[in-house]
Formats: C-alpha cells, sequence, structure tokens
C-alpha cells in the first residue's frame, strides 16, 4: 500500500505542474499546493477562497462546494494521498515516526487559521495568509526566482517573514509527524469537517484487536486507529491497515468493506 501511496503523490505532483493553463479558469485543487509554482495547473484552494471573499462572497460558496464535495466522499483522504505538501512531510518526518504528543487543543489552531485567512482578507483586501504562506514561498517564490533570477515581482513587504515562516515550517515537519497538516493547514481544517461522515473511512473491529500497537506506532498523525478512525485527524493514508498483522483495520465504504 505504501508502494501505491508514494507512487500516486509522485503522479500527483507531476501532474500538477505539466504548465496546463486551467486552474486560472476556475478549478481549486482538491489539496494544499501554491499556484504560484510556475507550472502550476490549478488554483491554490485557500488561494481562491481568500480571492473570493475580496471580490465577491457569492463565489466563496462555489470553491467551498468544490472542497466539501470532495471531502464528502473521501473525507482527509487527499491529504494522505495527493497532497504534495503531504509527501513533503512523510520525507521529512524522520524524527517524528513513533512521537506521541499531547496535543489536543493545538490542533485546533489551524481552524482559526482558516477563519482568521478569509476575515483578515475581506477587513484588508488582500489575500493575507497568501503573503505569509510558507508553501507558497516553496512552490512558487523559489522556483520562480531559480527560472527568473531577476524577478523582482513576489518580493512582498512580507518577504523577510515569509523565509522565517518557511525555517519554522521545516522544523515543524522534522520533529513532528505531518506538523503542518495537524496544527497549521487551513484545507485540512476544512476537509476535517467531513471525516465523520465521508462515503471512504475506516473500520477498526475492536474484538479481533490483540492491542499491539502496531497501527498507533504507524500513524503519522498521532492517533489511536483501533478507537479513533472516525476521527478529524485521520488522513486516511492506510498505514495503520497495512501494519495490522491480525486485518483487524481496513478500508470502508461506509456501508462495506473496499479492502
Amino acid at each position: 500500500m505504501s508502494t501505491y501511496r508514494i507512487t500516486l503523490q509522485f503522479l500527483v505532483f507531476a501532474v500538477l505542474n505539466f504548465g496546463l493553463i486551467i486552474g486560472f479558469y476556475g478549478i481549486p485543487l482538491p489539496f494544499f499546493y501554491c499556484h504560484a509554482c510556475p507550472g502550476a495547473v490549478g488554483l491554490c484552494p485557500v488561494g481562491a477562497e481568500q480571492y473570493a471573499v475580496i471580490v465577491n462572497p457569492f463565489l466563496l460558496l462555489y470553491f467551498l462546494a468544490g472542497i466539501f464535495l470532495v471531502a464528502l466522499v473521501f473525507g482527509r483522504a487527499t491529504c494522505g494521498w495527493g497532497c504534495p505538501v503531504g509527501a513533503l512531510q512523510d520525507l521529512f518526518a524522520l524524527k517524528s515516526k513513533h512521537r506521541k504528543l499531547n496535543d489536543g487543543y493545538a490542533r485546533y489552531v489551524k481552524f482559526g487559521i482558516f477563519g482568521l485567512a478569509l476575515l483578515l482578507s475581506y477587513i484588508f483586501m488582500e489575500k493575507v495568509f497568501t503573503d505569509l504562506c510558507p508553501v507558497g514561498f516553496l512552490a512558487g517564490t523559489v522556483p520562480t526566482l531559480l527560472l527568473l533570477p531577476g524577478y523582482v515581482e513576489p518580493m512582498s513587504p512580507f518577504f523577510e517573514i515569509k523565509i522565517g515562516l518557511t525555517v519554522v515550517f521545516f522544523g515543524l515537519i522534522y520533529f513532528v509527524a505531518r506538523g503542518w497538516c495537524r496544527y497549521l493547514c487551513p484545507l485540512g481544517a476544512q476537509l476535517a469537517l467531513f471525516n465523520k461522515i465521508s462515503l471512504l473511512s475506516i473500520k477498526s473491529n475492536k474484538e479481533k484487536c490483540v492491542n499491539c500497537q502496531a497501527c498507533g506506532k504507524r500513524c503519522p498523525m498521532g492517533i489511536d486507529p483501533r478507537s479513533e478512525t472516525d476521527s478529524i485527524e485521520c488522513i486516511r493514508c492506510g498505514r495503520c491497515v497495512e501494519s495490522c498483522q491480525k486485518k483487524v483495520i481496513s478500508f470502508r465504504a461506509r456501508w462495506r468493506d473496499v479492502h
């Protein structure tokens, strides 16, 4: 399963950067990525939402509807299987694979970030979160400067702050598995709202569980798959499924098993 997931993450990243101009016709991505990347093919969903708040609040309903439709089917599975930022975190989580943290309240920060992103964009008529987003620096500013060394437009008044936040971003994802997903991602906050009712889910047969805790040790989100399969933090990555030797945990389509 890990092979399938890594392959899909690579393919998504490749397709995202084909350079086709389709996202700018109004198609937001179902995962987090910056449309400022020179070859990006889709809109950053949070950037699109901020833009909608600024120019036409009714446009926000369109973008939210698209994201919520994906979430209703997959929950946060796009975080675990498609998101390039998620793949980057998996790569850098060298010190955190077995780390359990008492961070329940910190996980709600991402909901506040999403709300503030929209509120501040409306107040200041600027895409405030985009101006500070470290992912925008990595996927947009850096590739642009590499391709066009003399290009200065990305140098906003917040450029130095964005560099600092990028350093913080790498420190966080190095020491805390999926730290961006856990605490900061405003898109993850939106997808999380549908985890408990999404079509794709994970089932745990507690009666057959021998409490070996292998699933919990593999979970990058620091939850207990034995009892939290519908947690808003579950990214449906399937690590718990493949680590369970007793086949206690499995994917399901709400009303029936699919794996």
